[in-house]
């Protein structure tokens, strides 16, 4: 990182030079070489952190009061996001291997999973930067990233099938999939109007006379025989099991594609954010999310990729609410 050129690091005290391995304490920003950083399990001013520590650059020609307020200006949203790592981290000290709890304690050190030996890169981009994308449950993504197999299962994607796409943020995917949704369900009511139709009218005509007596249980299970009846005479179980059919096959691909495809998104998030450092773009962060534009470039950068990145509550409810009112109309 040439940002640091000219610091030294705190544990070998030699300059950092041009090319150097260097990773960074996500609580105080304190730089180490990546090697010298696992040699010790922990950043080097580790004891200074309750004090309030915050790491201050020895850049040439930086001028004092503008280099501090740089490096007092850690996003709060990304600060936040690193406190909860380092919570787990401390809660899996115990059973941690050594190399487990440099993978935990930093974003910018490769995790080492269970198993299997530490992920420093996928598809050639630097596995801290993917996990800073995908944010919650990284872990297990970084290991079906790390196989490099198209096919594989998702249960959440299985389950939830586009809600999840969406739930992701792969929106292009999850809508397109939504769409398939509605038109699989309009083609069965389209096929089956007639049979659909009857058994509405049946159904609407019991659900009166049962609100036109007493509810009892002997009328509930009259309701129920009706409604047994009323599906084999107008054969709307056919129509049932071919849209359940339908939809469970959707589902399945669903699954076995979900993160192939997600792969691909976050790969090309962490891609463009390279890009867009390099021509030292600006990522349009504003002051209401708790950034300022002279940020670190580091910080920018991980700002931008937890913000693109991450999962998204409110697209895949507003998607379940519409597709429930079209299925009541």
């Amino acid at each position: 990182m040439a940002i640091f050129e000219n610091d030294i690091c705190p544990v070998c005290q030699k300059v950092f030079e041009k090319g150097d391995d260097i990773v960074v304490c996500p609580e105080c920003g304190t730089p180490h070489h990546r090697e010298c950083y696992k040699q010790i399990g922990k950043c080097a001013n580790s004891a200074l952190h309750s004090e309030g520590f915050v790491f201050k650059r020895a850049a040439a020609n930086a001028e004092p009061e503008k280099q501090e307020e740089q490096n007092a200006s850690v996003p709060p949203f990304f600060a936040s996001l690193m406190a909860d790592a380092q919570k787990q981290a401390g809660e899996n000290a115990d059973t941690a291997s050594e190399d487990d709890k440099a993978g935990q304690s930093s974003p910018f050190i490769p995790p080492q999973l269970k198993g299997e030996p530490a992920i420093k890169e996928i598809d050639g981009q630097p596995v801290g930067y993917i996990a800073a994308t995908i944010g919650a449950n990284a872990r297990r993504f970084l290991s079906a990233f790390s196989k490099e197999k198209t096919i594989g299962w998702n249960w959440s994607a299985f389950i939830f099938g586009p809600f999840y796409y969406l739930y992701r943020k792969m929106f292009w995917e999850g809508f397109l999939l939504v769409a398939v949704d509605v038109a699989i369900r309009m083609l069965v009511s389209i096929l089956f109007s007639e049979t659909i139709q009857a058994y509405s009218q049946g159904y609407t005509a019991a659900i009166q006379s049962l609100n036109d007596n007493a509810i009892t249980p002997e009328a509930a299970r009259e309701f129920v025989n009706q409604m047994n009846v009323l599906g084999t005479q107008t054969g709307m179980m056919k129509p049932v099991l071919i849209l359940l059919g339908l939809l469970f096959v959707m589902h399945i691909i669903c699954a076995l594609f979900a993160d192939s495809v997600y792969k691909k998104k976050v790969l090309t998030i962490v891609k463009e954010a390279d890009a867009k450092l390099e021509q030292d773009a600006f990522f349009g962060v504003t002051p209401f999310m708790g950034q300022r534009p002279d940020a670190r470039p580091e910080e920018i950068k991980l700002f931008y990729l937890s913000s693109k990145g991450g999962v998204s509550l409110f697209i895949p409810l507003c998607a379940y609410f519409v597709l429930t009112i079209m299925n009541m109309i």
